[in-house]
């Protein structure tokens, strides 16, 4: 079952990682002691550096999003193609079927 993960398995996880990673720092920074402005600083740029991640993991989605949309766009009229090939054999072999009867 492993063989079957996509790259937004991996990007899904690494996300969960990050949030849980930026919660524990968040924790820990207001468990530690400091003074009440050195805190809200802290927790500004821990919140800026945690949203600058999390828009490059949703860039990388889109990416991926889109690259998955261009491929089934490719596989699209080959799809409908094959689609029609087999209609047109079968339609072909109940003629010839009838034919023999």
């Amino acid at each position: 079952m492993g063989s079957d993960r996509t790259g937004g398995d991996v990007l899904a996880i690494l996300g969960a990682a990050a949030v849980g990673a930026l919660v524990g720092a968040a924790a820990a920074l207001m468990l530690a002691p400091k003074a009440g402005s050195e805190l809200r600083e802290e927790i500004s740029k821990s919140a800026h550096a945690a949203a600058d991640k999390m828009q490059k993991v949703a860039e990388q989605l889109s990416d991926q999003a889109k690259s998955f949309h261009a491929k089934v766009m490719e596989q699209v009229p080959t799809v409908g193609e094959d689609a029609v090939a087999v209609e047109v054999e079968g339609s072909e072999e109940e003629a010839a079927e009838a034919e023999q009867a």
